[in-house]
């Protein structure tokens, strides 16, 4: 049915002129989901309906080696998404796929993810990530379509694609191991939660003392994000710990800073706190490329908009007092 499909596309497309050449005639099964993950999704040529067509057959397809490659195809696609929310590429911006308009999409990745949970409980690798960065999703795609263990990804394509939903969060915490740090804070930042769970862990994970920096980085940016009392004590703990210096420290000033008139009263130690770590610039920096790859890139300029921020709010605050 499939290999019709794609004949019958590659014709419509040749008496329209409207796809080109792009779709490979001569692809089917899960090559074409190969093909999908890493040049069609993001061929603006393709339209949009032959791409969901494609993508719906994959994922009610009665060979579970497809419905594994298209898994692999819209979580390459949700990992885009991801980039393009903090990166936004000027040069090969994201082609937008309403993925979200396949029927039953969210129905079938839920009802995917309980029925393989309930009869694998103990997928979870007890690796820690800096044992082993992506846990279960460091796996090879192919080796996990062999293996029919695809539908471990399926978090990772939830929380990018369902934000703020309660069952995503839940599933979120089925999923992975809390001793996977970067894999835990990752998909709890994609999907913008902030319960009370996810600030506990944050913090958690800011304050160990075998977090790595990377760690540190990314449980203080949803510490900013999602703004707490108990998350702007436990940021004021860390960036007072001289003793711990940090590369994520640009983060944590960034953090408190994003809690706006609560960080006023600290504004001498964060400006001081810059200045020990010398990351105080006299010049006007321009944000660099790649900014949020890792938290190593453009430390200078994140804390010199930090405190060019905390200055307007002080600003601000001054022309408030009686």
């Amino acid at each position: 049915m499939l290999k019709i499909r794609l004949v019958f596309l590659a014709i419509l497309c040749t008496s329209l002129g409207s796809c080109s050449n792009q779709i490979p005639a001569d692809l089917e099964g899960v090559e074409l989901y190969d093909w999908l993950s890493f040049e069609g999704l993001y061929d603006p040529s393709i339209d949009n309906k032959t791409i969901l067509q494609l993508l719906e057959e994959g994922l009610f397809n009665d060979n579970q080696r497809i419905v594994n490659a298209t898994l692999e195809t819209i979580a390459w696609y949700a990992a885009r998404v991801r980039i393009e929310r903090w990166q936004p590429s000027e040069d090969d911006p994201l082609v937008e796929r309403d993925v979200l308009s396949i029927a039953g999409l969210r129905k079938f990745l839920v009802d995917t993810w309980n029925r393989e949970f309930k009869e694998n409980p103990n997928f979870i690798s007890e690796a820690s990530d800096t044992d082993q960065l992506n846990s279960v999703e460091s796996g090879n795609y192919r080796v996990l379509r062999h293996v029919n263990d695809a539908w471990t990804i399926i978090p990772g394509i939830l929380s990018v694609l369902y934000p703020k939903d309660v069952e995503v969060h839940e599933i979120i915490w089925q999923a992975y191991n809390p001793k996977q740090d970067l894999q835990m804070l990752t998909r709890l930042e994609d999907g913008g939660f902030d319960s009370k769970r996810t600030t506990d862990y944050r913090i958690q994970m800011l304050l160990d003392e075998k977090s790595p920096h990377f760690v540190v980085a990314m449980a203080a940016r949803g510490l900013g994000l999602y703004r707490s009392d108990d998350g702007l004590e436990a940021l004021l703990i860390r960036v007072r710990d001289t003793d711990r210096r940090t590369t994520a420290i640009a983060h944590i000033v960034e953090a408190i800073v994003a809690h706006e008139s609560k960080a006023i009263p600290y504004s001498d130690l964060l400006r001081r706190t810059a200045q020990d770590y010398d990351l105080i610039q006299n010049e006007q920096l321009e944000r660099p490329a790649y900014f949020n790859a890792t938290h190593l890139i453009g430390r200078e300029f994140r804390i010199q908009t930090a405190l060019l921020k905390l200055q307007e709010l002080e600003e601000k605050h001054a022309t408030l007092e009686p």
